[in-house]
């Protein structure tokens, strides 16, 4: 078991005889435990005709099992609250909070369905649960922009890159997979080697470890970490590009951006979370202060630019700018392109120590709410190689340089990608000039 003196209460870490990671930190001010289980598996590992695959299996694994087969209610009966789940490019995970007494129970539970899962999969319950999954997707992708993503990442990335396809996946595709097909596919991600269990609360770490060892711990692993599909697949565009949409009649224009950046975890990486800052945080950056309050073409909004922090291959920069009445989709293009030319110029070292602030208050506020610290932990678990990095990373921001921040802009924009929603047309991409 390592440990790690953190801010929160002491961090430890302890890797189970099957492969599986089990991170606990105890922090008292917090009532009941937070638990978040997380799967190396996202879109990215899906094969060309499995696309969605990944997000489907998150709606299966509440199945329930032969031997648990009301998973959902019997967790809730037994105290549980906030259970839930997400898919992501990268990963799968599943969350609740439970009083400490159901710690035992809930991680039985969760072995049980690691395991078994794939011996109650038949053509009813994929049917079912991909009701659920076509529901979703139709929320989601409700009102005008709801396309907007796929347009992007189909524009962003080359085809066979692994971050090409949305999470949601084709739908269609899904309802012709067999069964077994399916199973195949949790069998050879949801296993122990590819699992990082972090726990947050009231708690004694080398308990929780105990009870991990006790219910996790038994899963067979020894099978060896399946590849991942590689990161890159393919070289990226070398320069910009921009897509256009038509949006129904009386929608005003929106510019979207994706700006490529290295993965997060990375040496180089806080510099592009900082460069996100400066073009897009707050009533403070460059587009607010351009596009919206000197220029008046962009519509107030509080992040008009973000990181999207990917963990393999080419992470991204996003940015939503909607225009103003009047403004037509190609002058609110040339003014979002124009204020991310001008970082090239250099930054004030006002406007570099606010954009550091933000940040660096950004992600250690992030860290003092359990659930996304759990989360930040099992993140930095797989990728940076220990769960205390979330504080470091969090402390880095603050050693970013000028100079810095300019070299990532020169990068990003070199090769940024823009959809352009409410001008008349189909869409088409073409070669920015």
């Amino acid at each position: 078991m390592e440990w790690y003196d953190a801010p929160h209460g002491p961090l430890s870490t302890t890797r189970l005889a099957n492969g599986l990671t089990v991170v606990a930190q105890r922090d008292p001010a917090l009532r009941g435990l937070h638990v978040h289980l997380r799967y190396d598996v996202g879109s990215r590992d899906e094969a060309p005709g499995h696309h969605g695959l990944a997000h489907f299996l998150e709606h299966l694994m509440f199945l329930g099992t032969r031997r648990h087969p009301d998973f959902l209610e019997t967790l809730r009966r037994a105290g549980a609250r906030d259970v839930n789940a997400s898919t992501s490019q990268d990963r799968s995970a599943f969350t609740m909070t439970v009083p400490s007494e159901l710690l035992p129970q809930a991680l039985a539970m969760e072995v049980d369905r690691m395991t078994g899962l794939a011996r109650v999969l038949d053509e009813r319950a994929l049917a079912d649960h991909l009701t659920l999954v076509r529901r979703e997707e139709r929320e989601r992708c409700r009102g005008p922009f709801g396309d907007a993503a796929r347009l992007l990442f189909e524009h962003a990335y080359p085809p066979g890159h692994p971050y090409r396809h949305p999470s949601m996946g084709d739908t269609d595709a899904l309802g012709r997979l067999s069964p077994e097909e399916v199973a195949r596919f949790h069998r050879r991600h949801y296993r122990p080697e590819r699992a990082t269990l972090v726990v947050v609360g009231d708690l004694d770490p080398e308990a929780v470890a105990g009870t991990a060892a006790a219910t996790l711990g038994a899963a067979p692993g020894g099978g060896g970490v399946p590849p991942r599909r590689d990161g890159t697949g393919g070289p990226l565009r070398g320069s910009p590009a921009v897509a256009r949409a038509t949006c129904p009649a009386g929608t005003p224009p929106r510019v979207y951006a994706l700006l490529h950046t290295p993965p997060y975890g990375v040496r180089e990486h806080p510099a592009y979370a900082v460069l996100a800052a400066v073009l897009g945080l707050g009533r403070g950056s460059r587009l607010f202060r351009s596009a919206v309050r000197d220029a008046r073409i962009a519509r107030p909004a509080g992040e008009l630019m973000a990181s999207w922090e990917l963990e393999r291959g080419s992470s991204l920069l996003y940015g939503a700018v909607t225009a103003t009445p009047g403004t037509t989709g190609a002058r609110l293009l040339d003014g979002v392109r124009t204020v991310l030319a001008s970082v090239s110029d250099g930054l004030t070292p006002r406007e570099l120590q606010r954009a550091v602030r933000l940040v660096r208050w950004q992600r250690l506020a992030g860290l003092d709410d359990p659930a996304r610290r759990a989360e930040a932990f099992a993140v930095h678990t797989r990728v940076t190689g220990g769960a205390h990095h979330a504080y470091t990373a969090a402390e880095a921001v603050a050693d970013v340089a000028e100079q810095a921040v300019v070299h990532a802009a020169g990068r990003s924009t070199a090769a940024a990608t823009f959809l352009v929603c409410g001008d008349a047309g189909t869409v088409a991409a073409e070669t920015a000039r």
